[in-house]
């Protein structure tokens, strides 16, 4: 029977240096050898998620849930579906709250992550 692993990247596969260590790479190497399917589900946008591949930082993965589920992406076809996506009301709304409470804004898209920053200052809270 196939089996699907999904693994999330910071602390779990990805050691502090933001690599993964040789151990976890042979793991998942065998995971493949056999059949299964390599997944990553993180917060990540995907254009923070794809150099990962370039450097050799992961490698064996099949598919990448970023942005918190909005988006898988397949690694082989290398094509992408998006689940989820903020209407442009819901938008005004979350840019309203993130003006009035002087938050943090993650914005994440198929070709850019972008994040906003009250003041263009990182908060002191």
């Amino acid at each position: 029977m196939k089996k699907i692993f999904a693994y999330d990247l910071d602390g779990t596969l990805l050691t502090h240096e933001g690599v993964a260590h040789p151990e976890t790479l042979k793991a998942l190497k065998l995971i493949k050898e056999k059949g299964h399917i390599n997944v990553i589900a993180t917060g990540r946008g995907l254009m923070h998620i794809l150099p990962l591949f370039e450097t050799n930082a992961v490698d064996n993965i099949d598919y990448l849930i970023c942005s918190n589920g909005a988006l898988i992406y397949n690694m082989h076809t290398k094509t992408y579906e998006v689940i989820s996506s903020l209407s442009p009301d819901v938008f005004e709304i979350i840019l309203d709250k993130f003006k009035k409470y002087s938050s943090i804004l993650r914005i994440d898209s198929i070709d850019q992550n972008q994040t906003l920053l009250p003041n263009g200052k990182v908060p002191s809270w």
